[in-house]
């Protein structure tokens, strides 16, 4: 069991992201432009779905995911959403990955 969506003291949002290379998972601030592999420095995938400003032709201004583990603004102008859904496991590469609620 590894953590994640976690704010650290500075409100940097560590959000996973996996790597199809090495087959690792890793954690990353969102406020980053570009991810890599802290193992590999091959570019990193993103579990979950970022969300800005939207405009009224914003063709996710009517997402509604069924169920979320984790729906968080990270800054005034983003918001992080991880759905409680199968995702891509960078190990076996089928959609048998699942994310948990657990902790405090």
């Amino acid at each position: 069991m590894i953590g994640l969506g976690m704010l650290d003291m500075t409100n940097k949002f560590l959000a996973p992201y996996a790597c199809d290379h090495c087959g690792s998972i890793s954690f990353k601030s969102l406020h980053n432009k570009h991810h890599r592999c802290s193992q590999c420095r091959k570019q990193v995938n993103l579990y979950g779905k970022t969300l800005g400003f939207m405009l009224p032709d914003d063709p996710d201004i009517n997402y509604e995911p069924e169920k979320v583990l984790i729906d968080v603004t990270v800054a005034c102008d983003m918001q992080y959403v991880l759905e409680d859904k199968n995702y891509h496991c960078p190990k076996c590469k089928n959609e048998t990955l699942r994310f948990e609620e657990c902790g405090l």
